[in-house]
């Protein structure tokens, strides 16, 4: 029984979070339309923040309250590789042609952008660990990431 709440419970909060993120889409199309801001950067900024920070309470909570520093990190890649699991999903099923078609460039800069931060912060968990300073600013995947090195 207690592993049927358990499983009970985590299904109704993914409820929630997807309840959440459809609104939330229809509200950062609105203030797009509003502010008369692009599209690209409503979804870029505001949405890419606002739809981070369960990633962030969930990677500080493992870090901070149970200690599992693991569930944190693969919570982080996890989700990126699911989102761009979702995006070549999504672009196959598409039933009115191609998505990367009808997107805009500034879609590809931050693609790409993506792309060169999650290379860098895997470079800095790997390598930091092979050369045995992995406590180094110069390693540190967020270190590295927002350009806080320290020599």
């Amino acid at each position: 029984m207690e592993h049927f709440l358990l499983w009970g419970r985590f299904a109704f909060l993914s409820f929630v979070v997807i309840l959440a993120g459809t609104v939330l889409t229809r509200y950062a199309d609105a203030i797009s339309e509003k502010l008369q801001l692009g599209r690209v950067f409503i979804g870029m900024i505001f949405l890419g923040f606002v739809t981070s920070l369960p990633e962030m309470v969930i990677t500080l909570f493992s870090l901070v309250e149970v200690d599992r520093p693991n569930m944190g990190v693969g919570n982080i890649y996890g989700s990126c590789l699911f989102n761009l699991f979702m995006i070549c999903l999504v672009d196959w099923l598409f039933m009115r042609g191609r998505i990367f078609v009808r997107t805009e460039r500034g879609e590809a800069v931050c693609g790409l952008m993506s792309i060169v931060l999650v290379a860098i912060s895997l470079a800095g968990l790997t390598l930091g660990a092979r050369f045995g300073v992995s406590h180094s600013r110069f390693f540190d995947p967020l270190g590295i990431n927002f350009g806080i090195t320290s020599f």
